[in-house]
Parts: structure tokens; sequence; C-alpha cells
């Protein structure tokens, strides 16, 4: 009875205590509901809404690569933006899209708080149990995007599976583990990169041992096969020629990061982490790097796998560089983001502070670090942050906005140039980024149906639109044909022209094709977040020709355009209502 009793208690701490507290984490979601805050940049502007797309659509997990999604673009395929073996989406298939992404985020993090747990326990050992929690709960918290699945928080439930095979040890989960991490994470932003590490480990082994270690090779040929499987639509989009051909293959920069400004990005990411792979501060673990190697000797593992951090940092500082100089003679190097081994490098703190752990033996210590980097992590958690004590908050961007402290403390010429700093989108609730209420008072004033005609965005996310069902044929979009660009080129050409007046020399091909304004970029680039009622377009020069080929009727503006006459639209009314932030002029193509 004792031992049936032991065996309980253990089960529930080991499986069911993560869950309690996992849900924990998530309970301003279930208090607030759609009046959550949710992540915008890459979120409810891309990811969150492809899926919400492809639900309604009836596409999540389509087969037909080729079939086309109508509210996106001239209609896009879906092979540019969808794989129908992708585990992220199942949620979406089962409950509403708003549920679904809370679903996914508690699932994700559970995994996240599981997978650290069984690789502390099975190879790094630490004694304190509530210490190992601590780092577990700290862990799921890391502040990041779970729409991408178990990309960051799969890593280690990864690791131990490799090691697993390299021990000759629980090789049918491992190869489990290894699957389904393919299968529920990201292989654009994390796949090759975590690739290309297991290999260096294991021809490290093989210099070590001086034999091939068959099981852990074998689970690199598995990662390999299943990811192409997994992933086969999305990987043939590169290497599309013609009208299919992706626009990452000729994407450009700009102009690169100056010196400083690269040396400013450097220490950046080193001490504050990267706004969309996890914003993760590592400044505590460093510290105590620093303590630990005055008072003991480093561990050579701590040196490697701090090594691999900085050289991860410096790909992504460099990969303006790589894009621009190999890119013009391997396309490849302009469509690979090179800078994504930067996902990796949260969870390889994680490893240097367990393994300085082992070095130090009082329990205080380790409680209060790792309590203290669990605090951080809840305040640059976006999400959680501004939905609990960010409510109460007058500053609710100090949680993360890290430029905007050290820019208050260095001169500006240290970080001019720099292309990698974040932009906030505004802290809106669910409810307020897609204004249902809103759009729906715009769909009843046309009074069409919304497959009967496509419209446009200025000024306001086209993510809102298409949210709210409305066929938008802008979009930001992070895979799309080529010829889509070139539309807007059509488009805009003659607003292109202005802003390289302005002093833009050059006009990137970006994430997304957008419709713009010269006059609106000098106020707010080309996205207002907030009601802009003393400012108005006075000469806006579309091609009103080019968005009538694409079937456009209508024009969704957040400011107001005066020389409607000079270029074939008509103004039909102003949409606003007070608890959405934004005020839509509805113009009407004639």
């Amino acid at each position: 009875m004792d031992f049936i009793s032991a065996i309980k208690k253990y089960s529930f701490s080991i499986y069911f205590l993560p869950i309690i507290l996992v849900l924990g984490i998530h309970l301003p979601f279930f208090i607030l509901g759609k009046d959550s805050f949710l992540i915008t940049n890459d979120n409810l502007n891309a990811e969150f809404l492809y899926a919400h797309l492809l639900k309604i659509s009836g596409n999540l997990f389509n087969l037909n690569q080729n079939a086309i999604i109508e509210n996106i673009g001239v209609g896009l395929k879906l092979k540019y933006f969808h794989s129908p073996f992708i585990l992220v989406k199942l949620p979406f298939l089962l409950f509403d899209s708003f549920n679904a992404y809370i679903i996914n985020s508690i699932l994700t993090r559970y995994i996240g708080f599981m997978g650290l747990y069984f690789l502390i326990k099975d190879y790094l050992q630490l004694k304190s149990k509530l210490v190992v929690y601590i780092l577990c709960v700290s862990f799921a918290m890391l502040p990041l995007y779970t729409i991408f699945g178990v990309t960051i928080l799969g890593q280690p439930f990864l690791l131990w599976a490799f090691l697993n095979l390299k021990n000759n040890k629980k090789k049918l989960i491992s190869f489990a583990c290894i699957i389904i991490f393919i299968f529920y994470s990201n292989f654009q932003l994390i796949i090759p990169f975590a690739f290309f590490w297991l290999t260096a480990f294991a021809i490290y082994n093989y210099y070590n041992e001086k034999k091939i270690n068959r099981n852990y090779v074998f689970g690199l040929i598995i990662m390999i096969v299943f990811s192409i499987i997994a992933n086969f639509s999305i990987i043939s989009t590169v290497f599309s020629t013609g009208q299919d051909q992706s626009f990452r293959l000729s994407r450009v920069y700009l102009e690169l990061p100056s010196l400083l400004g690269a040396l400013y990005l450097f220490l950046k990411t080193l001490f504050f982490g990267e706004l969309v792979s996890s914003l993760f501060i590592p400044i505590p673990v460093i510290l105590l790097m620093m303590i630990v190697s005055i008072k003991f000797k480093l561990d050579r593992s701590v040196l490697y796998i701090f090594g691999i951090i900085l050289f991860n940092i410096l790909v992504y500082v460099l990969t303006p560089h790589i894009s621009i100089y190999l890119g013009d003679y391997i396309s490849f190097f302009k469509a690979f983001g090179f800078g994504r081994f930067i996902y990796l490098n949260a969870f390889l703190f994680f490893i240097i502070l367990i393994i300085l752990f082992k070095k130090i033996n009082q329990n205080y210590i380790l409680i209060l670090v790792s309590t203290s980097i669990l605090f951080i992590n809840s305040f640059r958690n976006m999400e959680f942050y501004y939905n609990s004590y960010g409510k109460f908050s007058n500053d609710i961007h100090a949680a993360y906005d890290e430029d905007k402290f050290i820019k208050s403390l260095i001169p500006s010429d240290l970080y001019n140039n720099d292309h990698h700093v974040h932009h906030s989108a505004g802290f809106l609730t669910f409810n307020e980024f897609y204004a249902t209420e809103l759009f729906k008072e715009i769909e009843d004033f046309i009074g069409k149906k919304k497959d009967d005609y496509k419209v446009i965005n200025l000024g306001i996310h086209p993510s809102i639109a298409q949210y709210n069902g409305f066929y938008s044929i802008d979009g930001y979009i992070p895979n799309y044909p080529l010829s889509l660009h070139t539309k807007f080129q059509k488009i805009n050409e003659k607003e292109y022209e202005k802003k390289q007046f302005f002093g833009e020399k050059n006009i990137t091909i970006s994430n997304g094709v957008y419709l713009i304004s010269s006059e609106l970029s000098q106020d707010c680039d080309e996205y207002c977040f907030k009601k802009v009622t003393n400012k108005s377009i006075k000469k806006f020069e579309v091609n009103i020709n080019e968005l009538k080929k694409s079937k456009v009727e209508y024009i969704f503006s957040s400011i107001k355009i005066q020389n409607t006459d000079k270029i074939g639209i008509e103004f039909q009314e102003i949409f606003e209502k007070q608890k959405y932030p934004y005020i839509i002029y509805l113009y009407k193509i004639i």
C-alpha cells in the first residue's frame, strides 16, 4: 500500500502539478477572455490569422497544396504558408480560433516544463527539487510566440531524445519525440539550426570516441526525412520558378547596419534576447558565470555552450551582410534566414545555468537566482505581463522595450542604422485589435456578399479586415510569389518615387505587400495604431487601374484622403466606435 501511495504521489508531482502551474500561468486569459492582450507582431497579424483563415475556409489539413485561399493577395496557393501536417493547427480544428490559441499555449508551455524536467532528471541531475521546479516554470514562462508551437519550448525534449540515443536508452520514445518536435514546430525557424548543432555534437563525439554512434546518426536521418515530409510544400516554393518563384529569393536590405550599430545589436541581443525568438534576459546567468569563474574553474562544457551562444548572435547580426554580399551570387542566401540560429540561445542559457548550479551547494543562492529569472520572465512575457500587473501600470512598454531604456543612456550614433529595433504595434486586446463590431458595420453598409468584391487597406493591418472575412489583396505574408510583389510595385509606383525623393534610395521586398502613401509613412510609417483625426493625405497617387485589375472595389483607410476626385475614388462613410482604436474612412473605387 505504501508503495502504491508513493507511486501516486510521485506521478502527481511529475505530471499533474506542472499542469496546475501552467494553467495558473494562463489564468488571466480565462478571466479576461477575448479582452486579453495577445501579441500582434508575427502573431495576430500573421501566424494566428493564417490558422484562422485556413479554419474558416476548410483548408487546415488540405493535402492539395495548389488550392487557393482567396482572402489573401489575389488568391494565394496554400503551399506558400501552409503545410497539411503541422500539429499547431490541430486545436484550431477542434475549437474556435481564440480558444485554440490559448489551448496551444497551454500545451506548448507544459511540454517546455516537462522537457526541461526530464533533461535535468536524467542528465543534468540537480539535487534540489524546489530549484528544479522553479527552473522548469521559468523555462515554461519564456516570453516567446507560442503560435510557433514547440519551436523553442520543445528543445529540451529534442536534446533529451538525442542524448538517450547516444546512450542507447529509450530509443522508441526518443524517436517519437524527434518526430513530434518536427511536426509541432516551425521548420524555417528551428529545424536547420538545431540539426546543424546536433550534427556538430555528433562529429565532436566521433572525434572523442573514435566510433560512429548509429542510434544518434539514425536520429539525425529521421530528423531530415520527416522534416522534408512535413514541410515539402513550403520548401518547394524556394525552388519554384516563373510566376510561382518565392519573393525571398529576391528580397533586399535597404542598407547595412553600421559597425557601431552591429555592435549595439550584438550586445543588446546578448543581454536582452530577441523579440520573436525569446525576450529572455540572461543577465543573471552571465553574472553567475562571472562569479563562479572567480571561485571555481568553469566547466569546459560551459565555455563551449557560451561560445555557441556568441556564434549564434554573431550570425544573427551579420545576416544582412550575408544576404547582400553572398545573395547576388547564390540566391539561396537571400531566402534563408541565417539569423534564426538565435532561436537556440534561450535554452542554451538555461543549460549553462543548470551546470553552474551543480557547482554551488548553497540552496538559498540557487533559489534566489532561479526565482529572479522566473520574476524577470514574467515581466518580459508580454501576454502575461499586460493581462495581469501590466493592467495597473502607466508605462506598459517598460517590460520589454529595451531599446527605449538603452537609448536613454547612450549616444545616438551608437545605434544608427540598426534595422533590428523593436517596434510596438500597440498593446491592444484581441477584441480591440480585430474590432469585429466596427467591421460588421462596414460589411452591412456595403451590403454585398464579401466574396463578390475585394478590398485593400491603408494605415491599418490588412489582417484585421481578413479576420473579419473581407477579401483583402494586401497583407503581411512571410512567403509569397514574386509576381505579387511586382503587382504591388505597379500599384504603388508613384508613391515609391516620392518615398525615394524623401531619401529612401531602395524599396525593399519585405514580408508583406501593402498599399503605401509617402505622406502616411512620414507620420506613422505604414501603420497608425491610433485614431488620427488631425491629419490627412493631401496627394495620394495610387494606380487605380491596377487595383481594378485585381477586382478591388473598396479602400479601408485610417486617415482621410483629400484628392479623391483626382484619382478615381469616392468617399463613402466614416466608421468609428469609442471602444476600438481605429477610425475607418471607407472609399469606393469608381
